[in-house]
């Protein structure tokens, strides 16, 4: 939780049961003032929200990515499991099938490390993902973010871009195409896809 600039905010209280919401209350309005002045100069209250939209975009541009190399890989497990079923072996299948999940684990690396040197508390280098955490603590400050949290943010973007591209091209181009041709040979229904006709 980031502290809030000072400004006009509102408030409402709702009680929601049954999937239902019922006001409590009609919309309050209040002021946040600066509780102090800084003895040092910080960035404005306008930088300030400027930075946090785009750090809030960027955070959702990982959480996206991050799903979406988490379902593909499952989408390449369940593959390599209607492969296993089918009648007929078709080992280009297979490899195919092995080629997209060193494409989806080279992706995951790119954008979270090495989970086995993470557990250990090895050192694995700088990713998005840190570099975006790093970038987040520039709001945890009544200053405002400094050059390093900013520097953290404009490169955390610029490393999370490709991974994103991979990702999209990876769900959307290469998995789709590949399990159509998984069931063209014969694979059982892969869970995910459409409904088979």
């Amino acid at each position: 939780m980031h502290p809030v600039t000072p400004g006009s905010y509102s408030v409402s209280l709702s009680l929601i049961a049954q999937g239902q919401a019922k006001p409590l209350s009609e919309e309050q309005r209040f002021e946040v003032k600066a509780l102090r002045t800084g003895t040092l100069t910080g960035a404005s209250y306008e930088e300030m929200d400027a930075y946090r939209e785009e750090l809030s975009l960027a955070q959702k541009d990982l959480r996206i990515t991050t799903a979406k190399l988490a379902g593909a890989l499952k989408r390449i497990t369940a593959m390599k499991q209607a492969y296993y079923q089918m009648d007929q072996e078709v080992p280009q299948l297979l490899t195919r099938i092995a080629e997209l999940e060193k494409t989806a684990l080279g992706l995951q690396i790119d954008l979270s490390g090495y989970s086995s040197k993470s557990e250990i508390g090895e050192n694995d280098g700088i990713t998005p993902r840190e570099r975006l955490s790093v970038a987040s603590a520039g709001l945890s400050t009544s200053y405002g973010p400094t050059n390093m949290h900013r520097e953290s943010l404009k490169l955390g973007r610029s490393e999370l871009d490709p991974i994103k591209t991979g990702v999209k091209k990876l769900t959307e181009d290469m998995l789709p195409l590949l399990e159509q041709e998984l069931s063209e040979a014969g694979a059982p229904w892969i869970e995910g896809q459409e409904w088979p006709e």
